[in-house]
């Protein structure tokens, strides 16, 4: 039984990042202590570039550097993933799992969409860019004023 649990973690492990998502957050499984060395390197060279995770929350940040402090502790203990034990090999998986995912996100948020429109009062198009989180982050406000509008007028209507 504990055979097959190992075996199912590893092909997990295996499996855990395609190249696409290695593409995007520049991460990707580490089986090594040195591959993991580089991979964390990288990823903190990324973060403090202010461009390529620039809407990542400051808690995200927080919690992968966490979750690469925690991995990192789990590859001090051994040097690969082949000798960890089948209980690191699932923390190990769900701490990149984490990173991963908080990485992909904030890189989705950061990409930039650049849209043709035309004022009020304009026939002239003209082109607009934001990232998607500026896209939001203004759609939430313009929603907010329009509330406080109508409180404001004494009526709430939604």
């Amino acid at each position: 039984m504990k055979q097959m649990i190992a075996s199912l973690v590893v092909m997990i492990l295996a499996a855990a990042v395609s190249p696409s998502a290695v593409a995007q957050t520049g991460w990707a499984k580490a089986q090594t202590r040195d591959e993991f060395a580089a991979q964390r390197a990288r990823i903190e060279t990324l973060l403090a570039d202010g461009r390529t995770y620039s809407e990542i929350e400051p808690e995200q940040r927080h919690s992968v550097q966490q979750s690469m402090q925690n991995m990192a502790a789990l590859f001090e203990r051994q040097p690969s993933t082949q000798a960890m034990s089948p209980e690191d090999k699932v923390a190990l998986f769900n701490e990149q799992e984490r990173v991963n995912t908080l990485l992909t996100r904030a890189a989705e948020d950061s990409r930039t969409v650049c849209q043709r429109e035309r004022r009020v009062g304009s026939q002239v198009p003209i082109t607009r860019c934001m990232t998607v989180a500026e896209r939001r982050q203004a759609k939430e406000q313009s929603r907010d004023a329009a509330e406080r509008m109508q409180r404001k007028n004494g009526r709430v209507e939604l």
